[in-house]
């Protein structure tokens, strides 16, 4: 008998936390034939491997670093009808996997998006979780979702197949690009907010800052493999006036140096957020290495 759903979790360098999320997984409240659970290897150097293969689990190496290359090639080993994503520093609740299946038999849908609490062990990330709950209710303001994440994701496989999975030139910010591509072919994705996991936020402020300035980078990347209208459609904000001011050669030219001020200007910042310790300056140093990641971006073209 095949599984319904397929769980893929790929992890590099995970030893803190992926026997976590495997071991919840484990223990859900629904029948062990019904499911399996992929965590794919993406080339880690820790103890993630030996971890993996001590639990009941089906084990796949991935060298090439690339989380959306992970997923994909965890899917490409999936038999379950129903194709469902976690990252490997998340905790599934007990009826996560039963959530999924009530929701894809009950719906007309053809991939749904969960619920991400978080697990916050400072104010680090307490902030994170507030930042991404302010995200969450902007996404999940449509009843079809044109955005996607991938720490809490379900798929029909067939969906997810015919729609070539995630691109793989993307190493941050695949799940929005594949978000968009699949409300643009006319599929419903939906919140569904009983279908709940933890989040380990990070704890580390640089940490986020660092993460928030590659997802900037990558973001612009994204808006760049598509055309105008596309992008105009899903990722209107990279169309604003100063974008295109940055476009003209003369801009060009000083790309570099407003680069540096931006990057000069974050880590101004950054210290400030350190000594008062504010939500809202904390957003404002996250935008603003955003910016200087799509800057970063620019300078590539």
């Amino acid at each position: 008998m095949k599984p319904i759903i397929s769980v893929i979790i790929p992890v590099h360098n995970g030893q803190n936390y992926i026997g976590k999320c495997i071991n919840a997984l484990l223990n859900m409240q629904y029948p062990d034939e019904k499911y399996e659970i992929i965590v794919v290897d993406n080339n880690s150097t820790d103890d993630t491997a030996t971890i993996i293969k001590s639990l009941p689990v089906k084990y796949v190496f991935e060298a090439k670093l690339n989380p959306y290359i992970a997923r994909n090639r965890g899917a490409s080993v999936a038999q379950g009808k129903i194709l469902a994503f976690i990252d490997a520093d998340c905790v599934v609740h007990t009826d996560w996997a039963s959530e999924i299946e009530r929701t894809f038999r009950k719906e007309d849908v053809d991939a749904l998006q969960g619920h991400c609490g978080g697990i916050n062990n400072n104010v680090w990330a307490k902030f994170a979780q507030l930042d991404h709950d302010i995200l969450m209710k902007r996404i999940t303001a449509e009843k079809y979702l044109k955005r996607i994440d991938t720490r809490n994701f379900a798929i029909k496989r067939t969906i997810f197949e015919y729609m070539g999975g995630f691109d793989e030139r993307l190493k941050h910010c695949g799940d929005w690009e594949f978000g968009a591509r699949l409300h643009n072919a006319g599929y419903k994705a939906i919140y569904q907010p009983t279908v709940k996991i933890s989040h380990i936020n990070p704890t580390s402020l640089m940490d986020k800052i660092n993460v928030r300035r590659r997802q900037g980078f990558f973001a612009y990347r994204m808006v760049k493999l598509h055309g105008t209208e596309f992008g105009q459609k899903y990722f209107s904000n990279f169309y604003r006036w100063y974008y295109k001011l940055l476009q003209n050669s003369y801009c060009r030219k000083i790309l570099p140096v407003v680069s540096k001020l931006m990057y000069v200007s974050t880590k101004t910042l950054t210290i400030v957020l350190q000594l008062i310790v504010n939500f809202y300056l904390y957003q404002i140093v996250l935008k603003l290495a955003y910016f200087h990641g799509k800057l970063i971006a620019m300078q590539y073209e």
